[in-house]
């Protein structure tokens, strides 16, 4: 773990006895970690440093804490809304690392580069196959502001309706949206039935006396006729 290999060198560094390192516990622990140490401080007293060590990896490096220190690094994926670039790769490196002692600067930032999401592994791949962590965290930061600046251009913009120019509303929902691709056409006048009644009968009547005209013509011109023969 990187708390023990952290201790370890600044052990050897100085060559500090066991009680020096030991009674650093109190203020390098914290929460749930300092109340286990004054737990077991109170009942197993002064102990050496590969005791304490022991306690330590029984404590965290099972395979429960591996489990949820796995579980940790892959379901924090970088959020460009919440997330800081720095920050966030630092606290995967960290995890890695713990779980990983051995593990190579190379597969570090492969697999943190997985956890950026589809696209911006892709810029990260793209930028170079073997990007080291000051090239990722610069794309993070990139996206990051880049994401920003959208989000404040779009904020900006004011939703209308454009037909009537109102906020209240948008074209899609807007009451004069069906009238406005429509022609005002003067309704020619309806002729009622019974006009057409009247018209009818008012032609019929007309051509009947008409032909009875012509009748009265014939049957005076024949009556003539008739008298003329008579005479002769």
């Amino acid at each position: 773990m990187e708390f023990i290999r952290g201790i370890d060198l600044i052990k050897e560094d100085l060559s500090l006895p066991d009680r020096l390192v030991t009674a650093r516990f109190n203020t390098l622990l914290t929460r749930s970690a300092h109340r286990w140490y004054i737990k077991l401080r109170q009942a197993h007293g002064h102990q050496s440093w590969t005791w304490w060590k022991t306690q330590i990896i029984k404590k965290w490096a099972n395979d429960s804490w591996r489990f949820e220190v796995e579980t940790a690094f892959e379901s924090l994926r970088f959020n460009t809304d919440k997330d800081t670039a720095l920050p966030w790769f630092c606290q995967q490196k960290d995890r890695l690392t713990t779980l990983y002692p051995a593990i190579s600067e190379l597969m570090i930032n492969i697999k943190i580069q997985r956890q950026c999401g589809a696209d911006l592994e892709h810029s990260v791949k793209r930028s170079s196959e073997k990007s080291s962590a000051e090239d990722i965290i610069s794309i993070l930061e990139n996206t990051k502001e880049n994401s920003n600046n959208i989000q404040y251009k779009s904020a900006d913009a004011i939703r209308k309706c454009h037909i009537l120019q109102s906020t209240t509303h948008l074209a899609n929902a807007c009451p004069r949206k069906g009238n406005i691709n429509e022609i005002n056409i003067e309704k020619e006048p309806t002729v009622e039935k019974d006009d057409v009644i009247e018209d009818n009968s008012d032609d019929k009547s007309s051509i009947f006396s008409e032909s009875s005209k012509d009748i009265e013509y014939i049957n005076a011109t024949f009556d003539i006729m008739e008298s003329h023969s008579h005479l002769q």
